[in-house]
């Protein structure tokens, strides 16, 4: 038994030097004051003001000790019948039985191959039935799974192999350019050569990723030719063969996760997701059962809280997002599960008419998506397709700004867009905006923290928490923080301190109500002359421009100043007529002087991550490359 008690808890954290007390939170449905953001499922509680940035999220629900198998294992069990993913493209329909069912039969694969508890199992491959498969079964028998970014080339798949350890890599074998094959080959021909089939039992040998025993390929769809040579293990069989697996020996085909053999607890690590590498190279993070289901049912309280007339046994989610990202993979297809909602995969990779596509044909009351995966659906006629029955549009994974949030909810009537707000190592929810904020808490904000969460606002300097309103670091501490990097304590010392608060690297500000509003990243910041200057204010005032579709500010060195900016604009279609001049007299008046950028250049778009995340320490070399390193 696992019990979190919640009701009747209090903290008092004494501030000596500043004569003041931080109250977290009494809870108790009882008690009556001001009324969380929706975090509580309307319980009341009250709260005590400080001037100083920390808030605690209280809730009346316990934590579940559940485990992902488990979870999937319940699906079966009651609601079997209930459709639980459509792969579009693969014209795959499955219920929760048969999803079930299959994560079952790989998993009994798996364990044939050797694959044990512990064991990292790379899912290299774009959206797609058999990731979710695979997800499921590396949970039931205690296999990490890998999510490894399926634009990966040779270089940074040998290292992030190498990295985790990696033990058996399940891989698409081509889609569209990208031949996964030919890829694995570059590295080594004998990783194809002499992976084995199922059948003869001979793991791989290979000096370059020397942990790797084993290559799974997931069949090619009907129409095209298979590429991997056919002594390679198939998805397909393997699956198959477990039936036959199962009948010569003790393990039940129904019940993998009822192995009591297995031993599998929620605190076990479970998943490693490799950081978007935005920054620099890929960490990979290292999340459990617990950070992952915790997460996800605290963040569907405030996801789904416009949801109230919606008969939830017909919930379908429109997921777009990557699944190797958390995005889609954690706060997507585990959610689901979760409330017994429909993954509906519009395609392998985000494509706008597709996404909009499987909205109108599947009655989609909920779509997930970046800020860029809106900007790209606004310009894909979004008229000419029905989405009536869109109630809430779910946006993250980078800075959103105020002006194309409300300009989906103008062009979308009737879908209200929420904002949840976290990163990879955070599983991913922090803070979630909610169906009830005002208007400026929902445009602006990033919301509340979930239920069960802490977060501060400390100075970057010295550690100490921030005056309400007064900008500084955003930490957390609970349920979410993940345990560390991959084999790699030293990195993950940079960012979880002695008292267990995660480190976000974000800038942003509390209010009075506990609500966070982002500034940027520290790194991004620019100090101009002495002055502060926080890119994503520019960036969302330069967005206000009709003619603007996106933007992106970068700081560059500079002799007298320190540092200067460089303005990246990208217009929308048919406005070429902006340039350096206009956008530097429509910044006159309506921002500080010194955050005019004096240097524009316009794109036709940015680099990006696969995820669509602008990689803006390229701009930035860019930047340097044309106005420092040519002089």
């Amino acid at each position: 038994m696992y019990i979190f008690e919640t009701n009747h808890c209090i903290n008092v954290i004494n501030l000596s030097k500043q004569q003041q007390y931080l109250v977290r939170w009494y809870c108790h449905p009882g008690i009556t004051g001001s009324v969380g953001s929706g975090g509580s499922g309307g319980h009341r509680y009250k709260s005590y003001k400080t001037s100083y940035s920390y808030t605690f999220e209280p809730s009346v629900d316990r934590y579940s000790g559940q485990t992902i198998g488990q979870l999937i294992g319940n699906c079966a069990r009651d609601s079997g019948d209930k459709l639980a993913v459509v792969s579009v493209q693969q014209n795959i329909r499955k219920t929760y039985g048969q999803l079930n069912a299959d994560a079952n039969k790989l998993g009994i694969g798996l364990k044939k191959l050797g694959c044990k508890k512990g064991d990292r199992v790379g899912i290299w491959a774009p959206n797609c039935y058999e990731w979710l498969v695979t997800q499921y079964a590396t949970a039931k028998i205690g296999a990490i799974m890998v999510s490894v970014n399926p634009g990966y080339k040779s270089n940074e798949l040998l290292y992030a192999l190498n990295l985790v350890g990696c033990h058996t890599l399940i891989t698409y074998q081509k889609f569209r350019t990208t031949n996964y094959c030919e890829i694995l080959d570059s590295i080594s021909s004998q990783l194809l050569l002499h992976s084995s089939s199922s059948s003869s039992g001979r793991p791989i040998e290979c000096k370059k990723i020397p942990s790797l025993k084993n290559i799974i390929v997931i069949n090619s769809p009907g129409n095209e030719p298979e590429i991997a040579p056919a002594s390679v293990t198939r998805f397909d069989d393997l699956l198959a063969d477990a039936v036959t697996i199962a009948d010569n020996s003790s393990l039940k085909l129904d019940s993998v996760d009822d192995d009591p053999g297995a031993g599998i607890q929620f605190d076990d690590p479970i998943n490693i997701q490799f950081t978007s590498g935005t920054t620099g190279h890929p960490k990979g993070a290292t999340l459990t059962h617990y950070n992952i289901l915790e997460n996800c049912y605290f963040t569907s309280k405030r996801l789904l809280s416009g949801l109230q007339d919606i008969n939830r046994s017909n919930l379908n989610i429109c997921i777009p997002n990557p699944l190797y990202h958390c995005f889609g993979s954690v706060t997507g297809s585990i959610l689901c599960a979760q409330q017994r909602a429909s993954v509906i995969m519009p395609a392998p990779v985000v494509n706008p008419q597709k996404t909009l596509e499987a909205i109108e044909n599947y009655k989609c009351q909920v779509v997930y998506g970046t800020p860029t995966m809106y900007i790209d659906i606004l310009n894909s006629e979004p008229h000419k397709y029905d989405t009536s029955s869109l109630k809430i549009a779910i946006m993250s994974g980078a800075p959103c700004p105020p002006a194309l949030v409300s300009k989906v909810m103008k062009t979308i009537p009737g879908c209200q867009i929420l904002i949840p707000y976290g990163t990879t190592e955070t599983s991913p929810v922090i803070s979630h905006t909610h169906i009830n904020d005002s208007p400026k808490h929902r445009l602006e904000s990033v919301g509340r923290p979930i239920d069960h969460l802490e977060i501060k606002i400390i100075d970057t300097a010295t550690g100490a928490l921030q005056p309400i309103g007064v900008n500084g670091e955003i930490c957390v501490r609970g349920h979410c923080t993940f345990p560390g990097y991959w084999s790699q304590p030293d990195k993950t010392a940079e960012v979880i301190d002695r008292n267990r608060w995660y480190h976000m690297g974000d800038i942003g500000y509390m209010d009075d109500k506990g609500y966070l509003f982002i500034n940027g990243r520290i790194k991004d910041m620019i100090i101009r002359g002495g002055e502060n200057i926080y890119p994503k204010e520019i960036e969302d005032f330069l967005m206000t421009n009709q003619s603007i579709d996106d933007a992106h500010v970068v700081g560059i060195p500079h002799e007298r100043y320190g540092e200067d900016m460089v303005a990246y604009i990208k217009l929308k279609h048919n406005c070429s007529l902006l340039d350096s001049n206009s956008v530097k007299e429509y910044c006159k008046g309506k921002i500080t002087h010194f955050k005019i950028p004096q240097t524009i250049e316009f794109v036709d778009d940015f680099p990006r991550t696969v995820t669509g995340k602008v990689q803006k320490f390229r701009l930035r070399e860019m930047a340097i490359k044309k106005y420092i390193n040519t002089k």
